[in-house]
């Protein structure tokens, strides 16, 4: 890919992903891959005035090598230098930029199921409170992603069509607003416009959603105080940044005790290393009581066993068929592009950010009792397709239809 599309994303990245300040610090976290763009990212910092870039590479390769050859004893071993790092970020408010991994796929479908369980809810709890953090918008963070090879391959195997590396980046340049003179800009519009379609969803004051079509029918309890949420998170001191990029959705935190119906996801998902298809969940009382897969379903109840509270929704998220990334006609294989090509919810941990009196909600059992759920993970399902109706129930039972057949029409 040409530089001039190159350096545009950097500085998308930067400038509005994380809405970096002169003189603070970006840690970037890359595949070792991908590690070129990692630096076209840090040299553009460093020219808006970071105060220090750090690269960190990570590797799924590295850590089956790890849950595959070390002993099921020594998996919850972190070095506390880890803690050090994080508590040392979060004090100093550093910016954070996550390279999604888009070389290595299903890496982990070989390795044995009780390890890589054990890996994952020991690392989970050991970052308990840098993952609280992020959820709480203490610090600015943006996950993007860069076109590969592989990556274009999984997607021409999954859509069974052809597609190359060239090709996917001019989808990618589209959906990403590259091709426009200021993508910065565009993306900032664009943000406006999602939080002004939130902000009608508020107005409606609803107490639940429902999801019906495609083989759904789910019925979602929502939180009285809490808010939709399009485009930029906000830090505690007004700042905005734009935690995804791409992203397309209005999203809630649900009252997770308050989930029941049937739900069948619409776009396979990765989990734990391993991608899921064909899944289907029954909910009562916010509880997943009963789940089955075509693939994946194993890693599900590995997901489920890290935590009893995995097994109820934090998040409920809405995306028209109007979304660039649903309109490409393909199923990118990569939970960043396909949330924000389908409606969605997600299994785990709720955002806190979306209950209108967060900052008074100080501990997990004052969350869980707001409603919003505390959890060992979160993952997203996507539940969209042109054959979903969702509706919307205010506090006296009126019925206001939100999408049609996949498309807004609130």
């Amino acid at each position: 890919m040409n530089q001039t599309v190159l350096k545009k994303y950097a500085e998308l990245i930067t400038a509005v992903g994380v809405n970096l300040q002169k003189g603070q610090n970006l840690l970037i976290t890359t595949s070792p891959q991908q590690y070129e763009f990692a630096l076209e990212i840090a040299d553009t910092a460093y020219q808006m005035g970071a105060n220090y870039v750090e690269i960190r590479s990570t590797s799924e390769r590295l850590l089956k090598s790890r849950i595959d050859h070390t002993d099921l004893s020594q998996l919850g071993y972190h070095p506390n230098y880890d803690l050090v790092r994080e508590y040392e970020m979060l004090a100093n408010r550093w910016a954070i930029v996550r390279l999604d991994n888009t070389i290595e796929f299903d890496v982990l479908k070989d390795s044995e199921n009780e390890k890589v369980e054990k890996y994952y809810t020991l690392a989970s709890k050991f970052h308990k409170i840098w993952h609280q953090a992020l959820m709480k918008s203490a610090i600015p963070w943006c996950v993007c992603a860069l076109p590969s090879l592989n990556w274009a391959k999984k997607i021409a195997e999954k859509n069974q069509i052809n597609i190359n590396e060239d090709q996917l980046w001019e989808e990618f340049i589209k959906i990403l607003r590259l091709d426009k003179d200021n993508p910065a800009q565009s993306w900032k519009e664009f943000s406006d416009t999602l939080q002004k379609n939130a902000n009608q969803l508020n107005q409606q004051e609803f107490d639940k959603i429902v999801f019906q079509g495609d083989g759904t029918d789910l019925e979602i309890g929502l939180i009285p105080k809490s808010i939709w949420e399009g485009g930029y998170s906000y830090l505690p001191d007004g700042r905005c940044f734009l935690p995804n990029i791409p992203t397309e959705e209005l999203c809630t935190t649900p009252d997770f005790k308050k989930t029941s119906g049937v739900v069948k996801n619409t776009r396979p998902f990765e989990l734990m290393g391993v991608f899921v298809e064909d899944l289907t969940m029954e909910f009562q009382n916010g509880k997943v009581v009963n789940y089955s897969a075509k693939k994946g379903e194993e890693t599900m109840k590995q997901f489920f066993a890290m935590d009893e509270k995995n097994r109820y929704l934090g998040e409920v998220a809405l995306v028209d068929c109007q979304s660039p990334i649903f309109q490409s006609n393909l199923l990118f294989n990569n939970i960043l592009f396909d949330e924000n090509a389908a409606c969605h919810i997600a299994l785990g941990d709720g955002y806190p950010t979306s209950l209108a009196n967060y900052e008074q909600l100080t501990t997990d059992e004052m969350l869980i009792n707001a409603g919003c759920n505390v959890a060992a993970g979160h993952i997203d399902i996507m539940i969209g397709s042109e054959q979903i109706d969702v509706k919307g129930y205010t506090k006296d039972n009126k019925c206001i239809p939100i999408i049609q057949k996949g498309m807004f029409v609130i």
